[in-house]
């Protein structure tokens, strides 16, 4: 945690003031990766022309959930198509992103740049292609077999998701 305007620590995951708090992009990444994990790690692919993707997957089985963490750190939107074979019984899934069109952006008391979304993902069979913003931190969440989705974790009715402009680094606010 760090004071507006007591020197800078872009490594806080909130800043404060007497009047406001300000959470960055690493709290919103933080959040969304605490609340959607399984107990168990699935080995899985990612091609090699997926560059600048990172991956890590893990499942819940008491509660029929996978969930796939993927983070893009280009500078470009990436396609990647999920092949979840083997989960034939897929009944929702869904998707909870942090990104942002340019690394140094950042939030502010005045305004928001990056903010989590949620929204619901279409899929075919065992197939299911997702879009990740650039330098982006993304959870795709999978329920199979008789889970509804309804246990997922779902953003915090306090958290503030409308994204009102971007601020490029050493803009005085």
């Amino acid at each position: 945690f760090s004071k507006i305007d007591a020197g800078k620590n872009t490594q806080s995951l909130a800043w404060f003031d007497n009047e406001s708090i300000v959470l960055t992009p690493s709290y919103y990444t933080q959040m969304i990766f605490a609340g959607n994990y399984g107990g168990n790690y699935v080995n899985s692919n990612l091609s090699a022309d997926d560059d600048g993707i990172y991956q890590s997957v893990t499942i819940d089985e008491g509660a029929q959930a996978l969930y796939i963490k993927l983070v893009n750190v280009s500078g470009s939107r990436q396609t990647v198509s999920i092949n979840l074979s083997g989960f034939d019984d897929i009944s929702v899934a869904s998707m909870q992103s942090v990104g942002a069109d340019t690394k140094s952006s950042f939030n502010s008391p005045k305004k928001q740049t990056v903010a989590p979304i949620q929204q619901d993902l279409e899929f075919e069979a065992s197939n299911i292609d997702v879009e990740l913003l650039p330098y982006s931190a993304n959870v795709v969440r999978v329920g199979y077999g008789q889970n509804s989705g309804a246990g997922f974790f779902n953003l915090p009715d306090g958290i503030d998701t409308e994204v009102k402009s971007n601020i490029p680094m050493g803009t005085v606010i």
